[in-house]
């Protein structure tokens, strides 16, 4: 059975879409570090994530893409890498 567009779109749409909002240079978080650091925030319009990453904006940037692309495939995957919890034994 061939999906069609709108069916193909809905199931994307159905997962989230993170993306880059902002990465923006900040302080240290270890004292006497004289790296440059960038504070970038990612978000999916109901949720968001703030890290920080050591390196130049370019690196941050293109890392924090990377994680933004890594969290929308976990979301439109079918299967969950998570194991539940049951505990349930044959005795």
């Amino acid at each position: 059975m061939q999906q069609t567009n709108e069916v193909a779109s809905k199931s994307f749409h159905r997962g989230r879409h993170y993306t880059v909002l902002e990465v923006e240079k900040t302080d240290s978080p270890i004292d006497d570090n004289p790296d440059s650091w960038y504070r970038y925030v990612v978000n999916d319009g109901n949720s968001t994530i703030t890290g920080l990453r050591c390196g130049t904006k370019k690196q941050v940037t293109d890392y924090a893409k990377k994680f933004a692309k890594d969290l929308n495939e976990r979301g439109t995957s079918s299967s969950s890498v998570w194991a539940t919890r049951s505990t349930n034994k044959a005795s």
